[in-house]
């Protein structure tokens, strides 16, 4: 399986500066928007194998680390500085 780029994750488009700008500023909208952003790229992260009772092996995404994540990255837009 061929690894997915950063940039595939989001189709290579970036985040506009007053997004950015907003978010900085604590703008739930604007986190929003950045989050909604890497979505693709936070589920692929914190997605594991879960094997069944029943032996079937299926990969899910650990809602407790995409969560995490979410708040990481929250955090870091807030102390970005610009």
């Amino acid at each position: 399986m061929k690894k997915k780029t950063n940039r595939q994750y989001h189709n290579g488009k970036l985040i506009p500066y007053e997004v950015i700008k907003a978010a900085k500023q604590g703008n739930v909208e604007a986190i929003g928007k950045i989050i909604d952003h890497y979505e693709g790229y936070i589920n692929s992260v914190s997605t594991g194998l879960y094997i069944k009772p029943n032996g079937e092996c299926e990969y899910i995404v650990d809602r407790q680390m995409h969560d995490e994540i979410v708040v990481r990255i929250i955090g870091a837009i807030l102390k970005f500085e610009i």
